[in-house]
């Protein structure tokens, strides 16, 4: 099985002169065994908040070159037919699996869900780079809405900000506390949240509600509606309430392939019409990639674990 998990490793190399990107890439990487080349072709390079993307690059001396090794610098991915939930003329409405990004990331900005719906706009002829309207976690599935241009993206965010785009999300959740009690069918959590390293409930942070659905007959399986938009808020929320989620170690749920929650659900108005959207289909695989064609020292090297 192709490895494609986990953090991308990282070098920082500095050039002692004035050079070009190859120049200081070659010099530093002596042995061959550091796959830069098809770093720089993914996009896996920066040059300070830029990314490098050509060897022939001007670095000046002293400058700090950032490379970034990654499994996911070989593939790309593409949508397929049954990806697409929903279209207009004005947005999209796809699926993401889990294990797949929505957004570029430092080491490669081809394999991701944004990089996919852009290449299916440019099939179309559509002259727009995308912008993901809302985000989910790498090891999170569901689906993901993107404005086909620039009106559409302003009025998207604008509704996101606002509050005035829904979502619904489905999970399992691993430890069902004060069981003593009795499941409750409807529970409200309104928590402020902080985020260091994870998300974590304090009095000092940000104003905070998730309203969690049990389904009685089946108490581990809920529907939560987050209220506000924190960074993983509904993953603390679950945690510090009714119970962690299936496989998000992170906050102390049971390790599984992936974190069991699921963005099923959007309702929103656009132009006078009440949308609501539900998906209960099957969620691709993230390893339904296409290889890059890319050689050069040390490629055999990424797949490795």
């Amino acid at each position: 099985m192709i490895f494609i998990y986990g953090n991308a490793r990282a070098y920082h190399v500095t050039a002692p002169t004035e050079t070009t990107v190859k120049g200081a890439l070659s010099r530093y990487f002596k042995k061959g065994d550091v796959p830069y080349l098809a770093a720089i072709e993914a996009g896996g390079v920066w040059l300070g908040t830029q990314r490098v993307r050509s060897v022939t690059d001007r670095v000046p001396a002293g400058a700090l070159l950032r490379v970034y090794i990654s499994p996911t610098q070989l593939v790309s991915y593409h949508l397929a037919d049954e990806d697409i939930v929903a279209e207009t003329k004005d947005y999209i409405v796809v699926v993401k699996p889990a294990g797949l990004s929505t957004v570029p990331d430092r080491a490669c900005d081809r394999f991701n869900l944004t990089a996919a719906v852009g290449a299916y706009l440019k099939k179309k002829g559509i002259r727009y780079v995308p912008t993901a309207i809302s985000r989910l976690d790498l090891m999170v599935q569901g689906i993901v809405v993107f404005p086909k241009h620039k009106d559409a993206e302003r009025q998207l965010f604008a509704m996101m900000q606002g509050h005035r785009i829904r979502k619904l999300y489905r999970a399992t959740i691993a430890i069902r506390r004060n069981e003593s009690d009795g499941p409750s069918q409807y529970v409200s959590v309104n928590r402020p949240i902080d985020f260091g390293k994870k998300a974590f409930v304090t009095d000092q942070g940000k104003p905070s509600r998730t309203i969690f659905l049990r389904n009685l007959s089946s108490p581990d399986l809920v529907s939560a509606v987050p209220v506000t938009g924190r960074r993983h808020q509904i993953r603390i929320h679950a945690a510090s309430t009714i119970g962690p989620i299936v496989g998000d170690t992170m906050y102390g749920g049971p390790s599984a392939d992936r974190i069991y929650l699921s963005a099923v659900g959007l309702n929103f108005k656009w132009k006078r019409e009440r949308i609501r959207i539900r998906y209960d289909g099957p969620f691709p695989d993230p390893l339904r990639m296409e290889l890059g064609a890319i050689t050069g020292p040390g490629v055999g090297r990424l797949f490795e674990s």
